[in-house]
């Protein structure tokens, strides 16, 4: 049995696919260490023939299923629950990894005394420019690799990390707590979620300096479209989201750090929440409805520009359209070009 499983959904990602796979399998881990899940989500172009010929290649490597288009959640779900490894761990279709970097940190890293090993990425759009650098500064140099923190708290010493293909999970771990940690079923912030309840069932998680995971922004990923159906959806995603937090925290009241840590959490939340709020163009109607779901969640998120907004929306409703015209024609096509290449 594998050490190892790496699970891929793959939707619609031909272009980039190969590249992907590729980079897999330029880690240098012996063909029986571990496996690669690649989970066709019901792609619509040619990304299947391309796991199929990959997996005709490498017969010992890749396991290639396919389904009906379900969404990412239910593909990673499907992905852990047919993993025959000890490990799990998740990589985009659009995405890379760094030659021997993941090798690298399984090797030195990886054990059995922890839950978790996380360690660092780097966002780059299409173009392949730094965006920004995520979780921790870069480091490429192996040599200098060294663990900067271990504990079970997580949550309280440096805060959520909210990206699943920033860290390996031990299968047992996501199978054991709470009756098993799986992906709800949304659109977007389902890895947040998820991410979430890893760190309130406080298992031991190791992150490393290594940075080894290139994230690709795409103008048509679920995370840049902006149709204002999907972004209704979107805004329903982050209620869901905003109701575990608002849970956790009252279910955690006698412990102040992790209640002033998971208010931290619903606090970096509201933005894109508000975000996608804007880009709604909601009716009024709606507009209530969404502020009235999240009103005990604002209010127990720390002050921010953000908290401000939405309560000033909250209280004089009438401001949102005028807002989101700004945000819509405004904001989105001439700002936040420009702020995203930071």
């Amino acid at each position: 049995m594998p050490t190892l499983s790496i699970i891929v959904p793959v939707y619609n990602v031909e272009p980039y696919l190969a590249r992907s796979l590729d980079s897999i399998l330029n880690q240098g881990f012996d063909e029986g260490f571990y496996e690669v899940l690649l989970i066709n989500d019901g792609s619509t172009d040619s990304s299947l023939s391309i796991c199929e010929r990959y997996q005709g290649l490498y017969p010992h490597i890749f396991r290639v299923l396919s389904k009906i288009n379900e969404g990412v959640a239910a593909t990673r779900n499907l992905g852990i629950d047919q993993a025959r490894g000890e490990w799990i761990y998740f990589m985009d279709g659009d995405d890379y990894l760094v030659p021997g970097g993941l090798s690298s940190v399984v090797s030195r890293y990886l054990d059995d005394s922890i839950d978790m090993l996380s360690f660092s990425s780097i966002t780059l759009n299409e173009t392949e420019h730094l965006r920004r650098r995520k979780l921790l500064p870069l480091n490429y140099d192996f040599s200098t690799s060294r663990i900067i923190y271990e504990g079970r708290d997580r949550l309280i010493k440096m805060g959520l990390n909210v990206f699943v293909w920033n860290t390996i999970f031990k299968k047992q771990f996501l199978n054991t707590w709470g009756g098993g940690i799986r992906f709800k079923s949304l659109r977007i912030a389902e890895d947040v979620l998820f991410k979430l309840e890893c760190a309130l069932y406080r298992g031991q998680e190791r992150i490393v300096n290594d940075c080894i995971y290139h994230y690709i922004t795409r103008n048509s990923s679920a995370v840049s479209t902006r149709t204002e159906s999907l972004m209704k959806e979107y805004t329903s995603c982050y209620e869901i989201l905003f109701d575990r937090i608002k849970e956790a925290i009252e279910e955690n009241q006698g412990d102040g750090d992790l209640k002033r840590s998971l208010k931290h959490v619903l606090t970096g939340q509201l933005t894109p929440y508000i975000s996608r709020v804007l880009s709604a163009n909601l009716s009024l109607s709606e507009l209530r409805c969404s502020l009235k779901k999240t009103k005990t969640a604002v209010q127990m998120a720390d002050d921010s520009r953000v908290k401000k907004l939405l309560t000033m929306i909250h209280l004089v409703p009438i401001t949102y359209p005028i807002v989101s015209i700004i945000y819509r024609r405004l904001f989105i096509p001439f700002v936040y070009p420009l702020i995203s290449k930071n």
